[in-house]
């Protein structure tokens, strides 16, 4: 066997890549429909992995547990996207706090004086 052959070749594939990015989407749509009808008790894995159309492994590959995928369906709902950063590590969650602690030094300065 040639050294080529030997070395593991990366695969990337932009049509693989957006096929995945739209099952995760079916599934935290999914899941977000069936949190507010059902709440969170009576919504089951499997029940999301149906209504996404997907098997119960996908939804648990993806997302590995229902509180897992409850936190990634209230990250998509708070920043309206579902880019794999959590809301409060986004640049603007930080300058918003920022702006909330600013705010509420000040009030605190002027309740001193």
């Amino acid at each position: 066997m040639t050294e080529e052959r030997r070395r593991a070749r990366s695969y990337r594939s932009p049509s693989r890549t957006e096929q995945a990015r739209r099952t995760r989407s079916r599934i935290l749509e999914a899941a977000h429909r069936l949190f507010v009808e059902r709440g969170y008790p009576a919504t089951t894995i499997r029940a999301v992995a149906e209504s996404a159309g997907v098997a119960v492994p996908t939804v648990e590959l993806l997302f590995g547990t229902k509180p897992r995928l409850l936190t990634s369906v209230i990250d998509v709902a708070i920043a309206g996207d579902d880019e794999p950063v959590a809301v409060l590590s986004r640049d603007w969650t930080a300058r918003a706090l920022r702006k909330v602690a600013s705010a509420i030094w000040s009030s605190f300065a002027i309740s001193k004086s």
